[in-house]
């Protein structure tokens, strides 16, 4: 229902589950696009005047790494996890915009795991006799057996952040408000794995109507 002075919508359920698909539009997950359905976040301006829109979001990151390395040779794996969000006002019509300052990330993680190894010695090849009959370690000498030694490292986190929207001179009438968040998910490997997910958990989205001062100024820099 729309009001004249605040609109608050809470949800007490995952938004989006866990995934490993990134998602490169954005996904409704508070309000509707649809300004009649029950879940719209929607509001009524009397009088031209400014929101101020207030969204919270659990975000959940889980990276792993792992690197795999034999005979002194560096690897590297990376994994990255990101969870974006933005504010839409009257979505589907001629009104409609981003809230300033637009896309917020609201989470994100970067892991870098790298590894130069020896590796497992698996055959007395790889000792062979120096000039005075002693075994010295030549991980390159014929029929050594190395196998490759492993370093995994896993981080699952769950934080609740917020973010302070605004949208300056909306017109009179109502106008429905929606919250948007995208994954994004990205990592690299050489010899070894890399894995990254994320979800968005419980959420809540509350607008204000409010008057700013006339001819502020909004610094977004």
């Amino acid at each position: 229902m729309a009001s004249s002075k605040t609109a608050v919508q809470v949800a007490s359920l995952t938004l989006i589950p866990w995934t490993g698909e990134a998602s490169k539009a954005y996904t409704t997950i508070l309000g509707s696009a649809d300004p009649t359905a029950a879940t719209a976040v929607t509001i009524r301006m009397p009088a031209q005047k400014d929101l101020i829109i207030t969204a919270a979001l659990e975000c959940g990151l889980y990276t792993r790494t792992l690197v795999r390395s034999k005979g002194n040779q560096a690897d590297t794996t990376s994994a990255m996890a990101s969870i974006q969000a933005r504010v839409v006002l009257d979505p589907g019509t001629p009104q409609e915009r981003v809230a300033a300052p637009g896309e917020v990330t609201f989470s994100r993680r970067t892991q870098d795991l790298s590894a130069t190894l020896q590796g497992i010695v698996g055959n007395l090849a790889c000792f062979p006799l120096d000039a005075t009959g002693v075994g010295v370690f030549d991980p390159n000498a014929v029929g050594c057996l190395l196998t490759a030694e492993e370093i995994s490292l896993m981080l699952t986190t769950l934080t609740a952040n917020a973010f302070v929207f605004v949208a300056a001179d909306v017109g009179v009438g109502i106008h429905n408000i929606v919250l948007q968040a995208r994954i994004d998910l990205g990592g690299s490997a050489q010899a070894g794995e890399t894995n990254a997910l994320a979800l968005v958990g419980k959420g809540a989205l509350e607008v204000e109507d409010v008057r700013l001062i006339r001819n502020g100024v909004i610094d977004l820099s």
